[in-house]
């Protein structure tokens, strides 16, 4: 597992102009390198920064601040390199072009040091794409993102152990709030039932950061029985609404034969009263003729 290095650790200088210069042609590329630590930046000591000289990505000849003098990389250029470190007014102009250009890098460290100087965690997000309908190994994807500095390693456990597995990264990528973001993936076989943890290493983290996979709960209900759960539901739905239908048909049958009731409920009262009206009658007579025989008997 590599390092994690600090981000101000090593300032790579790759477009500026008081020091590099691009000579592009249709076909070929001449280029110039500074590499300096932030410390040497800091204290504008060119002891160290490197100095490097390359074609097409491929270094010729560097400057060795400390011996003062150009050491050759690929012997095309060896004859070159002899005849400018026989020459000390060309080492002394190279080491000056060094020197200024620390300078200035001196002065962009002093402006920028709160942004330089910052420490953001990132978030760890773990997701899982399933590629078993694809007859592929499902794979994990372990997602850092909003950290700063630069540097950051991000690896894969499995069962807590570093793996042998193979792992895919992604590059570091800066994101739109000044900070970066960047990607590990691994194949997996689920049914295994492994544990697999994603490890971030970050200035942040000094003991590292482990965010454990939890595996999908498969469901233990039957595809019959949801089958049979889901008609339920809707042989119960379908019950009550034809229960709400019947019951507001029957409401209207009853406001309808409403009229009909009410006569006969009052053909019934003028029946009872007129019984009623005759027993009294009845009676009343019926008391008249005994008072005119106990009349006459007396």
């Amino acid at each position: 597992m590599p390092p994690v290095r600090n981000n101000g650790s090593i300032l790579t200088v790759a477009t500026f102009s008081c020091c590099f210069l691009s000579l592009i042609s249709a076909l070929d590329v001449v280029q110039q390198l500074l590499d300096c630590d932030e410390a040497a930046v800091t204290r504008k000591n060119i002891s160290g920064c490197k100095w490097a000289l390359a074609y097409n990505g491929h270094t010729l000849s560097y400057f060795d601040t400390r011996a003062d003098r150009l050491i050759v990389e690929s012997s095309t250029v060896k004859s070159e390199v002899d005849s400018l470190n026989k020459d000390p007014k060309a080492l002394k102009n190279i080491r000056n072009e060094i020197q200024d250009t620390v300078n200035f890098l001196s002065q962009l460290l002093e402006v920028g040091a709160d942004t330089l100087d910052r420490e953001v965690s990132p978030t760890v997000t773990i997701s899982f794409i399933d590629l078993e309908a694809t007859e592929h190994s499902s794979q994990l994807q372990c997602t850092v993102a909003g950290f700063y500095p630069r540097a950051l390693n991000v690896s894969w456990l499995k069962d807590g152990r570093s793996t042998e597995q193979h792992v895919t990264h992604t590059r570091i990528l800066p994101n739109n709030e000044n900070t970066f973001q960047t990607a590990a993936y691994i194949n997996i076989e689920p049914s295994t039932g492994d544990k697999y943890t994603c490890l971030v290493e970050h200035v942040t983290f000094p003991h590292g950061h482990r965010t454990d996979w939890v595996p999908p709960q498969r469901s233990s209900v039957l595809p019959a029985a949801i089958v049979g759960i889901v008609f339920g539901i809707v042989g119960i739905i379908s019950a009550v609404v034809g229960g709400l239908v019947h019951m507001k048909r029957q409401g209207h049958q009853s406001r309808m034969m409403e009229p009909k009731v009410l006569f006969q409920k009052c053909q019934e009262r003028r029946s009872n009263r007129s019984q009623t009206s005759m027993r009294s009658n009845v009676s009343a007579s019926s008391a008249t003729s005994g008072d005119d025989l106990t009349k006459h008997t007396v």
